[in-house]
């Protein structure tokens, strides 16, 4: 009775000539074939109907968006370790269990980020003499203080546990947009001028491999850090202005990117196999067959 029902609006109905019943071309590949034509056919009936282009529009994202929602789910487990939308408790047992096991290696890591981060310090003297009094600021004011309170907060596993990976966040971004604000605050004359990208670069891998960063918190920070750098480059360093500096902003986004590309493969991999190690555990102790595919996924 369906299918008589759309052969019968197929011959009865006369689109309006300003207005077509296709799909975008642009938008036909999200699509499916079956749900398409159904699409492009319920358009047809609105036209034929007397309905405006803005009408048309309208009505075409009510029928659309859940089939873009949708391939975009796809999209996002395929690009992130997650755990399908189908096993959502698993997902938010592993965030509580990641997070537990997590927190003496975070408070190792906290120490050593205090230390390495403080300590170049010492190389502000020398290579931003100019900025040195606002580098210090940074360091031993701002991101330091910051990673003394996620380190002390670690003793509350509760709150810990269900605050890390913002804390980290925000404690690595900081850390990131402190190095690109000391790029700034350099004189053209001084070392750190052409140099400290270079420290963009290692708080972006610190971000991606020490800091158990879930890989989404992670990309999130470096990528922000990078635009923060290119904004920086661009309008207090003006690093397009001649061939020279053009030339050198080029050779540091090669090494931004590239650095940026590999951490986000490497923090995949290792979240990935977090999440393996997990759903080992979770089978030994409990008996569901129907996950065995996860594991091995």
């Amino acid at each position: 009775m369906e299918q008589d029902l759309k052969s019968q609006r197929k011959t009865s109905i006369t689109p309006r000539a300003k207005l077509s019943a296709k799909l975008p071309f642009w938008l036909s590949p999200l699509i499916c074939e079956e749900w398409r034509e159904d699409i492009e056919l319920a358009r047809e009936y609105e036209i034929a109907n007397g309905c405006t282009g803005i009408e048309l529009f309208l009505f075409t994202a009510r029928e659309v968006a859940p089939l873009l929602q949708y391939r975009t789910s796809q999209l996002w487990q395929i690009i992130t370790p997650n755990f399908p939308e189908s096993c959502a408790h698993l997902e938010t047992a592993f965030i509580a269990d990641y997070a537990q096991n997590s927190i003496k290696h975070i408070r190792v890591v906290l120490v050593i980020a205090i230390l390495v981060y403080g300590g170049f310090g010492i190389l502000d003297i020398f290579c931003i003499p100019a900025a040195t009094a606002y580098s210090w600021l940074i360091r031993y004011a701002v991101v330091c203080p910051m990673a003394v309170v996620v380190f002390i907060a670690s003793f509350f596993p509760v709150f810990f546990s269900q605050f890390m990976q913002l804390m980290l966040s925000i404690m690595m971004l900081f850390a990131g947009l402190g190095i690109v604000v000391m790029i700034a605050l350099a004189g053209e004359d001084e070392l750190g001028f052409d140099t400290y990208y270079s420290g963009v670069m290692m708080v972006s891998m610190g971000t991606f491999t020490l800091m158990r960063l879930r890989f989404v918190y992670a990309t999130i920070v470096a990528w922000l850090t990078l635009v923060g750098y290119e904004f920086t480059a661009v309008f207090y360093q003006q690093l397009y202005v001649t061939g020279e500096s053009l030339t050198m902003l080029i050779n540091n986004n090669f090494f931004l990117i590239g650095a940026n590309i590999l951490g986000m493969v490497t923090c995949f991999y290792l979240e990935r196999y977090a999440r393996r190690d997990f759903l080992a555990r979770y089978l030994m102790r409990n008996d569901k067959p129907e996950y065995l595919k996860l594991f091995f996924s």
